[in-house]
């Protein structure tokens, strides 16, 4: 168990895979029907989640891909860093380049920039395809709209 060539506790690794069998030994001798917070139940539950950080042991490649992910996690930073800033910039030259040739007034009866203020009546459909008959005297229902 400790000092033979091949012990299970000769790391950190080990130790964990031990902890994590004796506390669902515990566990499923044990039982409890319910499982109070901050109960020693619980510290065995969280002790059993530990569990899945044992592949680490059985797949060494699995540690060096990790491993290379978190050394890569400072070059990704700098990389989403970079975009934002560029996105930014493009950003702020569309703004530049475009600002107010692309205005267009919400009412389709108004022709010009300077006629487009107040507010009008829009009416409302269910849908833009879609054409309700409406009966002699009625109108379709309708909501002022201010002019953008």
């Amino acid at each position: 168990l400790f000092f033979t060539p091949k012990a299970l506790i000769h790391d950190m690794a080990g130790f964990l895979c031990l902890c994590s069998y004796l506390s669902s030994l515990i566990f499923v001798c044990w039982m409890p029907l319910s499982i109070p917070s901050h109960s020693w139940a619980q510290i065995l539950l969280l002790i059993r989640c530990l569990r899945p950080l044992r592949i680490f042991i059985l797949v060494p490649d699995m540690r060096k891909v990790v491993y290379e992910l978190f050394k890569g996690f400072k070059e990704i930073i700098l990389v989403s860093i970079l975009l934002l800033v560029l996105i930014f910039i493009f950003a702020s030259f569309g703004v530049q380049m475009f600002a107010g040739k692309l205005q267009k007034c919400n009412d389709s009866t108004i022709k010009t920039r300077e006629e487009c203020v107040g507010v009008f009546e829009r009416k409302v459909f269910v849908a833009k395809f879609i054409r309700l008959e409406v009966g002699e005297g009625e109108e379709y229902p309708a909501m002022l709209v201010p002019r953008v």
